[in-house]
């Protein structure tokens, strides 16, 4: 009996468990990876703020600077995506043109932060922002107070979208197994292809999860998940083929 066989055999609470597997590994993988990353820019901000950029003071949905303005952050190169704060009244109007040479870019006026990303403009209005003062110091009480509040919500998110992307996945990869055994004289019924993809989704989630255990990140990282989770469930699909095709029984697994 083939390996695929028995799989499409297990009870399908089984499945059910090791789909939240995936889903388990999937977020903790992320989260593991991501903390770090976002943690490290955080305090980059906190810390080089100051040197970059003025002090700005948002009061009654409107922002304000005690340095001559406009003016021009120094980050990155030169023209690449200017950073620029000009609240002097009547300005409001010069933010296109500090962001038309650009492809993304952030101005700040006087009731307005405009921000530009591969060339379309968004406009924020500081109407309803809350009364605050933008410095390094102040940047670090808002991590420490927010930054807990803001990882645990985006967290529960991260389990919300592993949990619809990997139904997803399950549900159209799925339909491999399920075409190809149409050769067979009883092929498999959805519900056993749905078993056999959880199972090879297991392959790369584990894959991915031992990287991030180990350090070990990668180049290309998501065109590899689908690639070895394909070729885990042809290998599978080809091992449930023939094992139907030189058995002389049909199948009769547990079936949702």
């Amino acid at each position: 009996m083939g390996i695929s066989r028995s799989i499409i055999r297990m009870p399908s609470i089984v499945a059910l468990l090791l789909a939240g597997v995936c889903v388990g590994l999937s977020t903790w993988s992320l989260i593991s990876w991501g903390t770090p990353q976002v943690e490290h820019v955080l305090k980059v901000v906190v810390k080089e703020y100051d040197k970059h950029l003025p002090e700005i003071t948002i009061q009654d949905g409107r922002a304000s600077v005690a340095r001559p303005q406009p003016y021009f952050a120094e980050m990155g190169k030169k023209g690449e995506a200017p950073i620029v704060v000009d609240t002097r009244h009547g300005h409001e109007s010069d933010a296109l043109d500090y962001l038309k040479d650009s492809k993304a870019g952030f101005v700040l006026s006087r009731e307005s932060l405009f921000i530009k990303n591969d060339g379309q403009i968004r406009v924020i209005p500081l109407k309803g922002f809350p009364d605050m003062v933008l410095n390094s110091a102040s940047l670090a009480r808002y991590v420490e107070t927010y930054a807990p509040r803001v990882m645990s919500a985006a967290a529960v998110l991260v389990v919300i979208y592993y949990l619809l992307a990997k139904t997803f996945q399950i549900l159209i990869f799925a339909l491999i197994p399920y075409g190809f055994s149409r050769s067979c004289p009883m092929p498999a019924t959805y519900g056993q292809a749905l078993k056999l993809t959880v199972v090879a989704m297991l392959v790369p989630v584990l894959a991915n999860s031992l990287q991030d255990l180990v350090g070990l990140h990668v180049p290309w990282r998501f065109l590899i998940y689908f690639g070895v989770f394909l070729g885990a469930l042809i290998l599978a699909t080809v091992d449930l083929v023939r094992s139907a095709r030189s058995a002389q029984e049909p199948w009769t697994g547990i079936t949702p």
